[in-house]
């Protein structure tokens, strides 16, 4: 219910052109307090999901490649459109987008995913946790458009991985740079 809320203040903060703040900074308290309630209830769960055991071999190296693919499609993409070299707060948001970009990969792999698995056999789970995480990011269609491959990967490679501020690391670089190479959006004028 928490996403379908926050998703709905997403989209109603791009139709009205209002910053993307109100939304993160309630996102974080309700998220805050949703993780506390977990906390409480599954007393092992931060170790479960950011230092979990040994990641399998394959999926790092599957998370590099799609890390390292689309951050090298970005700039290629950056030196054609003359969005490259990107502005100084493109290496601003490039430290900052880490954490939010964790949080995210905590509401898409550690919620959304983890639950509808325990519904739906894992590839209905995975398709429609990468549908819902990409429709929380209308009406912005060009975004919408990337985050579904991008989180239809994330959630096949999580199970692999299983370590959230890897992905979350991995998030941040290629949100980076989506928005300010491919796009020509400067986000830090966005917040």
């Amino acid at each position: 219910m928490l996403v379908v809320i926050l998703a709905c203040a997403n989209v109603v903060s791009e139709v009205l052109g209002s910053g993307k703040a109100l939304v993160v900074a309630a996102g974080v308290v309700l998220w805050g307090s949703y993780l506390a309630w977990r906390t409480r209830r599954e007393p092992g769960l931060w170790r479960q999901l950011l230092w979990p055991s040994q990641p399998e071999t394959q999926g790092l190296r599957s998370l590099a490649v799609f890390t390292g693919v689309g951050i090298l499609l970005s700039v290629v993409v950056g030196v054609v459109r003359g969005t490259w070299p990107p502005p100084a707060s493109f290496w601003l948001i490039l430290a900052l987008y880490p954490v939010w970009g964790t949080v995210q990969q905590f509401l898409l792999n550690a919620v959304l995913a983890r639950h509808l698995r325990a519904l739906l056999p894992a590839r209905w789970a995975h398709l429609v946790a990468a549908l819902g995480f990409a429709a929380a990011h209308a009406p912005d269609w060009p975004v919408v458009a990337a985050t579904f491959p991008a989180a239809l990967f994330w959630v096949w490679v999580y199970p692999r991985v299983s370590h959230l501020p890897l992905l979350g690391t991995a998030h941040a670089l290629l949100g980076t740079c989506f928005f300010y190479l491919v796009l020509g959006r400067d986000v830090w004028q966005g917040i």
